[in-house]
């Protein structure tokens, strides 16, 4: 005949299992929004456009093309604050219209509630097809 007393868990035993229990899906739910999360931010898609560029400031898409005699730079489209969709330009600065953040034509803050740059996106230029291919995040 066994003892009542043997077939139970000591108080210490029972914490050890629940803990098992609540924290391996805790841990797998944790990693898992975490993991997916950044695959979200490496997700691209192109966007291509006909060379040659006319100089100053152009939107397009998800993109803002600044061109002048320095050269070339593309940004994203969407402001660093809540990310509204760039598309107006005043007085020669991005300005957001939903919030009223300023952007000079470098992409730099110059009045909030932004406080980053804007996003710089890399481009190629394909001299075959006379385009420039921009991977614009998703």
């Amino acid at each position: 005949m066994t003892n009542n007393s043997e077939n139970r868990l000591s108080r210490k035993e029972f914490f050890k299992r629940l803990g098992t229990f609540i924290l391996l899906p805790a841990g797998f739910f944790w990693y898992s929004s975490v993991t997916r999360g950044k695959e979200s931010h490496t997700r691209t898609r192109q966007v291509r456009l006909a060379t040659p560029i006319n100089k100053g400031i152009t939107f397009k898409d998800d993109i803002i093309v600044n061109r002048d005699d320095r050269g070339t730079k593309i940004f994203s489209s969407r402001c660093t604050h809540l990310g509204c969709r760039l598309n107006k330009i005043e007085n020669n600065e991005i300005v957001c219209s939903c919030h009223g953040s300023k952007f000079s034509k470098d992409g730099k803050v110059l009045k909030g509630p932004a406080d980053k740059n804007l996003q710089q996106l890399e481009y190629i230029a394909d001299k075959s097809s006379k385009e420039i291919i921009i991977n614009v995040p998703a």
